[in-house]
């Protein structure tokens, strides 16, 4: 359950180890999520406000079912350079980009700008994505389970 996988991380420890690998597994949690750092952070960035607060990540986390592959927690801490409760583009895409940023300042401002016009079909492929990301987990689970069973009756057999 939820509550049972917050519970588990919530007695890990807060390394740095763990804060850099929540950092990376974010980043590919979203990079199967959006096509780009600028999309993922126009999602996030839901206000359009230039900063996203520790409040506004998590919900929005949640929305596209993160809290099961990826301690936010952690991820959070990993984007937030300054160690305050906001967040801003610059920190989030040092962390989680897994593309080639354009080389210059102001490429890289429009960049998130034209995201934040997309931010609606973005936000909408990004859902329905993470809603198979989830059923998929579940299938493999479910698959896992079954080979676990047969083995063990083939176990009891002997």
């Amino acid at each position: 359950s939820l509550a049972a996988l917050r519970k588990q991380r919530a007695g890990l420890p807060m390394t740095s180890q763990r804060v850099a690998e929540q950092g990376e597994a974010l980043k590919h949690a979203l990079q199967f999520r959006f096509s780009t750092v600028f999309d993922a952070w126009a999602f996030f960035d839901a206000d359009g406000g230039w900063d996203a607060s520790k409040v506004e990540f998590l919900k929005q986390a949640e929305r596209l079912r993160l809290h099961l592959e990826v301690d936010l927690e952690a991820a959070f801490r990993a984007i937030n350079a300054s160690n305050s409760d906001k967040v801003d583009p610059h920190d989030f895409s040092r962390v989680v980009r897994w593309h080639a940023l354009p080389p210059s300042l102001s490429a890289v401002r429009e960049a998130f700008d034209h995201a934040s016009k997309r931010r609606p079909v973005t936000a909408q492929v990004a859902l329905t994505r993470s809603k198979m990301a989830t059923e998929a987990r579940v299938h493999c689970a479910s698959a896992a389970q079954h080979v676990v069973v047969a083995e063990k009756e083939k176990e009891d057999e002997k």
